[in-house]
């Protein structure tokens, strides 16, 4: 029972991090957006005024309050914010999961199932892939190859499934690969954030290489 308690702590507190580093990468989107709104409507000719500004301090502090799901609905809806909806999807579902974790102990509930009566959580993973002599083979540990190969990264879905009642469990290498999939949401965020920018005319500096 300890070990069972011990190992749900840290998925608690482990969702919850990166659920909250999530929230606040919404959220500073939603700021740089709100400054793109008002930029196109300074630029239509009308006069911004200091009620203006408040204003927009106001709706970004309510978008603070709102669920992860629903920032994300509120960008794609307000800003026409446009991210994958595979990667969407992802981060619903990893959301779900640290829901059901933080609230109901990792026990799923009704509040946590799909229509299917399941809770399903998806993430990005990555295989590794040996290519020698025409054939694919997945590359799990030390293994010998007499004509060699090459080694290759390939991004893969991964799921799981915890049906009503049941606890949900996630190793040590699922949970990093959760992890990974959050930053690679918050990586299409900036992009996206960029793209829209560079429509409006902002010239962002390039990386150094």
């Amino acid at each position: 029972e300890a070990r069972i308690a011990w190992k749900q702590w840290i998925l608690r507190n482990g969702f919850r991090d990166i659920s909250e580093e999530i929230s606040g990468v919404l959220e500073e989107a939603f700021g740089v957006l709100s400054f793109y709104k008002l930029l196109d409507e300074q630029s239509s000719g009308t006069t911004l005024s200091q009620a203006d500004l408040v204003n927009r301090a106001k709706e970004i502090s309510k978008f603070h309050r709102l669920t992860l799901p629903d920032k994300i609905d509120l960008l794609k809806n307000e800003f026409s914010f446009s991210i994958p909806d595979e990667k969407v999807e992802q981060i619903k579902s990893i959301n779900a999961a640290r829901n059901c974790l933080s609230h109901r102990k990792g026990i799923v509930g009704e509040k946590d199932i799909s229509s299917n009566g399941k809770l399903i959580a998806t993430w990005l993973g990555t295989d590794f892939i040996i290519e020698t002599d025409g054939k694919e083979i997945l590359f799990e540990g030390p293994i010998y190859l007499e004509n060699g190969g090459t080694l290759c990264m390939r991004l893969v879905s991964r799921s799981r499934e915890f049906p009503l009642g049941t606890r949900i469990e996630f190793d040590e290498h699922q949970f990093a690969e959760i992890a990974w999939t959050m930053f690679n949401f918050a990586q299409a965020v900036a992009v996206e954030l960029e793209n829209h920018g560079k429509n409006r005319g902002i010239e962002f500096p390039q990386a150094p290489v």
